[in-house]
């Protein structure tokens, strides 16, 4: 196999002394940046375990000792021996202060809000984010110009009109009519309640009348009832002759029948005939 040429003066040679040094660059600036990432690192956690145990120095000891010794500390001359006291000391005496910055936290705050605003959109808001009312909600339909012309007294009649419906509906204003009505009836009738009784010789006649049509009415029926009932015992003693009904004759039996091999058929079906008795019958 032959070996790979590459061109010495092409810019995309990699083996060129340029690319070669922009790689080495690129390396070193990673180193840098993997350094300063560590440090920066190593840096919080310490914080971080230096705030932490703060914390349980205060919570042991309690800030009413701290505060003394502050007091102590400006009392006590420059060359005294208690101006010789180490870090571990200096820290243990200053009152732990966690100070933040207001300024960045109300921008960090005002950035989360700004985020969110785009992601939601709350009831009764546009895409904006501003509440405002639709275009149908501010439309009038002519309801100013309805109240403008109502007068106080159209009110007041339209106000009883609906008092007297209510009271129209009202189930109970029923009820007591009703009962109202009952009372009035049964008062009417123990006054008006008499035995009626014939006065004159008319009266009496008619009456008579009336009883002999209804007698002759009921006389009719039962007569008819009993023939009825007659027929059914008839028909359960002898269902056979009572299912046997005379022929009924139409007027198309009394026709002349059009028949060349049955001359007698021509003739009317009348037996009294002296020639259909006197025909010759061989068989």
């Amino acid at each position: 196999m032959g070996k790979l040429n590459l061109l010495p003066h092409k810019s995309w040679n990699v083996y060129s002394q340029k690319n070669i040094e922009k790689v080495r660059q690129d390396e070193r600036q990673a180193e840098l940046k993997g350094e300063s990432k560590h440090q920066r690192a190593t840096k919080a956690e310490q914080e971080i375990r230096l705030e932490t145990l703060r914390a349980r120095a205060i919570s042991r000891s309690g800030i009413t000792n701290t505060v003394t010794e502050l007091s102590n500390d400006h009392k006590e001359p420059f060359g005294s021996s208690s101006h010789h006291r180490t870090d571990s000391d200096h820290r243990k005496s200053k009152p732990l202060h966690h100070t933040t910055n207001q300024e960045l936290d109300a921008e960090k705050l005002a950035e989360k809000k700004k985020w969110e605003r785009k992601l939601t959109v709350y009831l009764g808001e546009t895409r904006d984010g501003k509440k405002e009312t639709p275009w149908y909600a501010d439309m009038d339909y002519g309801r100013s110009r309805r109240e403008k012309s109502v007068r106080p007294a159209d009110l007041e009649s339209r106000s009883r009109k609906d008092e007297q419906k209510k009271k129209q509906m009202d189930p109970v204003q029923d009820m007591a009519r009703y009962l109202s009505k009952k009372k009035k009836t049964d008062v009417h009738d123990h006054s008006t309640f008499k035995v009626s009784k014939p006065k004159s010789h008319e009266s009496g006649e008619i009456s008579s009348c009336s009883n002999t049509l209804t007698i002759e009415e009921l006389r009719k029926e039962r007569l008819q009832r009993e023939a009825k009932e007659k027929q059914r015992t008839r028909e359960l003693l002898d269902p056979l002759k009572a299912s046997r009904t005379e022929p009924v004759k139409h007027d198309s039996d009394e026709r002349y029948y059009n028949a060349q091999f049955n001359p007698s058929h021509i003739r009317r079906p009348n037996h009294k005939d002296s020639d259909f008795n006197s025909r010759y019958r061989p068989y």
